[in-house]
């Protein structure tokens, strides 16, 4: 998984904005294929859980 998101840039709008301003990073693999849209951030949900974790508050009403 981490091979992928590597290799499309697809957390990588930091870094994008980076080489966009001159920066090189030794991070970056010279044979990426960027996505149009890169993000910063994932979120991942488990949706087979049916009890909230003792450490997620629940939403005020």
């Amino acid at each position: 998984m981490n091979v992928f998101l590597d290799s499309h840039g697809l957390l990588d709008v930091v870094y994008e904005q980076a080489v966009k301003d001159g920066r090189h990073l030794w991070v970056l693999q010279a044979d990426r294929d960027i996505i149009e849209w890169p993000g910063q951030y994932m979120v991942i949900v488990d949706s087979l859980t049916e009890v909230r974790p003792v450490w997620s508050p629940a939403p005020k009403p």
